[in-house]
């Protein structure tokens, strides 16, 4: 069931750049599409999966391998996931950040492995322009090393597409 069930993880480059305002929001529009989400946060949170439950009207599980072995994490996502259309994991901190520095372990890439899950990688680029590229490359590197996917899904326009991001956060020129 698992490898065939659509999956997406929204991972940020830190903390505080909209990861669960971002999944909130996919969730609510798959919601109003009629498509049944279920929500699933990484890590031992208890906040942000509040909010997920509600926009999904489902309950919202924990995937975290810090404390709990990767294949008992597994179990739970294909017993949680087993009656939804899809199924949106929203990361924690940064994509990599996890129990240590030196490895991935407890961290968002190291669900997205074992899930097989692309990655769309939430950035606040509201203070930005086209520095946000460079940690979107060491982002895509990264996850290429792990055999998965990147769709960077910037808060507002990262390359000043348009205009200045601050006129215009959508990217949408007038002219």
């Amino acid at each position: 069931m698992w490898l065939t069930l659509p999956r997406i993880v929204l991972a940020g480059v830190s903390s505080s750049v909209g990861k669960t305002t971002m999944t909130t929001a996919f969730i609510a529009h798959l919601r109003t599409r009629g498509i049944q989400v279920q929500p699933f946060k990484v890590g031992p949170d208890y906040i942000d999966p509040s909010h997920l439950a509600l926009a999904a009207a489902w309950p919202c599980y924990n995937l975290d391998t810090w404390m709990t072995p990767p294949g008992r994490m597994l179990d739970v996502f294909c017993m949680a996931a087993a009656s939804a259309e899809i199924a949106l994991i929203e990361g924690m901190m940064g994509l990599y950040d996890g129990e240590r520095s030196t490895s991935d372990v407890g961290s968002t890439a190291e669900v997205a492995k074992i899930l097989r899950a692309p990655v769309v990688l939430v950035i606040d680029a509201s203070a930005m322009a086209t520095s946000g590229t460079p940690g979107q490359s060491e982002c895509a590197l990264l996850l290429e090393q792990l055999g998965l996917s990147l769709v960077s899904s910037p808060a507002v326009n990262p390359f000043n597409i348009g205009g200045n991001a601050r006129d215009d956060p959508t990217g949408v020129s007038s002219s």
